[in-house]
C-alpha cells in the first residue's frame, strides 16, 4: 500500500460508506438532481439514504447491533408520532403518505448515523472520506459567491428540471432562485436547498474537524472548508461561525491560561449569562439571536412568526395542524422560520421536544463520559458536542429542511452512538502501536488517524 494511504483501513472505509455517500449527495448533488417515483418526490439524497440503509442493515445482521440507547427509544417515539399526527389529520392512508417522507429523513438518517459509526476511530475515517465532498461543496459556494454567478443548480436545473415549490404540503408550482447581494458578495447556494442552509451544513464541520484529533493538511482543508460557511452571507451561518470559533476560543482558554477551569463551570456561566439575557430583553432570548441579522427587518418578522406560530401551538398543543394554513397576519407569507417551532405547528409540541431531548441527552452523556475517554476522543467529544449545540440554536430561527433535517438527524445519530460506545464498561479506543512501529501523526503530512480495530472488537 502507498505511504499516502497507509491510513486507510478497508473494514472502517466500507462501514462508513453509506453515511459518507449520504454526506457527498449533500455537498455535490442539489434538489433537482431527482426522480418521481409513483408520485413521490426522490432526491438524490434520499435515494442514497434507502440504497445506504439497505447495506447498514446487511453489515449490521452479519457483525452484531449497536446498543439499543435512550435516543433510539425517543426518536422511535417521534417517527410514530408522526405518522399519528398525520392520519389523525388526513385519514389513516393519505397520512401515512404523507408522514411517511417527513419519517424516512428523520429516523432514516438518524439510524444510518447510528448503524454507520460504532467508535470514535469510525467517526474520525468518516471525517477523512467525506472530507473530498466537503472541500468541494465549500469550493462552490465560494466560487458563486466571489464570481457573482449561481452555477450548480442552474445547470442541474437546466438537466433536471425546475424543483416544485409546495404550499399546504401540494405542489403549487415551481422555486425561483433568487440572486440577492449582500456586503458585495452574491449569496451562494451551492448544492443546498438555501443559503442559509448550506452555511450552517459547512459550518458545524468547523468544530468537528478542529477537535477531531485528524492531523496535517486534512485537518486544515477540513477547517478552511468550513470556514466557506460565510459565502451564504447568512446570519444564522455567520452565527455558527461564531459559535464554533468562540467554543474553539474557550478551549485555548482553559488549555493554556486557565487549566483549572473545567466545561462544566464554563458552560454553567454561559448558561447563566444566557439565561440573564433572556430575562432583560423584552421578548426573551429568541428575541435577542433574531437581531443578530445581516437584515435588521427580519428580526420583526420571525418574533411576528413566533408570536402567531405560538398560538396555534397553543391552540393544538398534542397532534397540530400538519400542512394546513396557520393563522397570522395577512401580509405574512407562509414558511415559518423556526425549525422546533415548525415542528410543533405540524405534529404536536411532543415531536420537537422528544428530537431535543435526544439530542441533549446523547450529549450530556457523552460530557459525562469525558473524564474516562482518550485525550483524542474526548476532543472529538466537544467537536461534536458543539456541532450539535450550533443546530440547536440555529433551529430557533431557522427551519431544517431537505438536506438540513437530514444532516441535524445524522449528527443525534453520531452523538448517541458515540455515547453508546462510551458507555461501555470496557470501552477502550485507539489501541496502543506495535512495538518498533512509528505513529501516524509523526509521519510528516500525513493525518492522523487510530491503528484500525476489527469490527467485532467494536461492535
Amino acid at each position: 500500500m502507498p505511504k499516502r494511504m497507509a491510513w486507510l483501513d478497508r473494514d472502517r472505509a466500507i462501514q462508513t460508506a453509506p453515511v459518507v455517500a449520504l454526506f457527498c449527495t449533500f455537498f455535490l448533488l442539489p434538489p433537482e438532481v431527482s426522480i418521481s417515483l409513483a408520485g413521490v418526490w426522490l432526491p438524490a439524497y434520499r435515494i442514497a439514504l434507502l440504497i445506504g440503509l439497505v447495506f447498514a442493515f446487511v453489515r449490521l445482521a452479519k457483525a452484531g447491533g449497536q446498543y439499543f440507547s435512550v435516543p433510539d427509544a425517543l426518536i422511535a417515539i417521534v417517527a410514530v408520532w408522526i405518522l399519528t399526527s398525520f392520519s389523525l389529520i388526513y385519514g389513516f392512508g393519505d397520512g401515512i403518505l404523507r408522514g411517511g417522507a417527513t419519517v424516512l429523513d428523520i429516523i432514516g438518517s438518524y439510524l444510518l448515523a447510528r448503524l454507520c459509526i460504532r467508535d470514535f476511530s469510525d467517526f474520525r475515517y468518516f471525517l477523512m472520506l467525506v472530507l473530498p465532498g466537503l472541500a468541494l461543496g465549500g469550493g462552490i459556494m465560494a466560487l458563486e459567491s466571489l464570481s457573482g454567478n449561481l452555477l450548480l443548480r442552474p445547470t442541474a436545473a437546466a438537466i433536471f428540471g425546475n424543483v416544485a415549490a409546495y404550499s399546504g404540503g401540494d405542489a403549487t408550482g415551481q422555486i425561483v432562485l433568487r440572486e440577492e447581494v449582500r456586503l458585495g458578495l452574491l449569496r451562494a447556494y451551492g448544492a443546498f436547498s438555501h443559503p442559509i442552509l448550506g452555511g450552517l451544513i459547512l459550518g458545524i464541520f468547523l468544530p468537528l474537524f478542529y477537535f477531531s484529533g485528524i492531523r496535517g493538511w486534512p485537518w486544515f482543508a477540513g477547517t478552511g472548508a468550513a470556514l466557506a460557511a460565510v459565502f451564504s452571507l447568512s446570519s444564522a451561518a455567520l452565527l455558527g461561525l461564531v459559535i464554533g470559533l468562540g467554543a474553539i476560543g474557550m478551549d485555548f482558554v482553559k488549555r493554556r491560561i486557565v487549566p483549572q477551569l473545567s466545561w462544566w463551570t464554563m458552560l454553567f456561566m454561559l448558561g447563566l449569562l444566557l439565561f440573564s439575557l433572556h430575562m432583560a430583553s423584552k421578548n426573551g432570548l429568541v428575541a435577542v439571536l433574531s437581531r443578530l441579522t445581516l437584515v435588521p427587518h427580519t428580526a420583526s418578522y420571525r418574533l411576528l412568526i413566533w408570536e402567531h406560530g405560538s398560538k396555534t401551538v397553543r391552540e393544538h398543543p398534542w397532534f397540530g395542524i400538519g400542512y394546513q394554513q396557520w393563522d397570522r397576519l395577512a401580509w405574512m407569507g407562509e414558511s415559518v422560520d423556526a425549525h422546533f417551532l415548525l415542528l410543533a405547528m405540524r405534529h404536536g409540541l411532543i415531536v420537537p421536544i422528544l428530537i431535543i431531548a435526544a439530542a441533549l441527552y446523547a450529549m450530556l452523556r457523552l460530557g459525562v463520559f469525558v473524564p474516562r475517554l482518550k485525550p483524542i476522543d474526548a476532543r472529538q467529544v466537544l467537536g461534536v458536542n458543539i456541532a450539535l449545540a450550533i443546530l440547536l440554536v440555529a433551529g430557533q430561527t431557522v427551519a431544517f429542511f431537505g438536506a438540513s433535517n437530514l444532516v441535524f438527524m445524522s449528527l443525534i445519530g453520531f452523538a448517541a452512538s458515540l455515547a453508546s460506545v462510551a458507555g461501555r464498561p470496557a470501552y477502550a479506543t485507539t489501541p496502543i502501536a506495535p512495538k518498533g512501529s512509528r505513529p501516524l501523526a509523526m509521519r510528516r503530512g500525513q493525518a492522523h488517524l487510530p491503528p484500525a480495530r476489527s469490527h467485532r472488537s467494536a461492535g
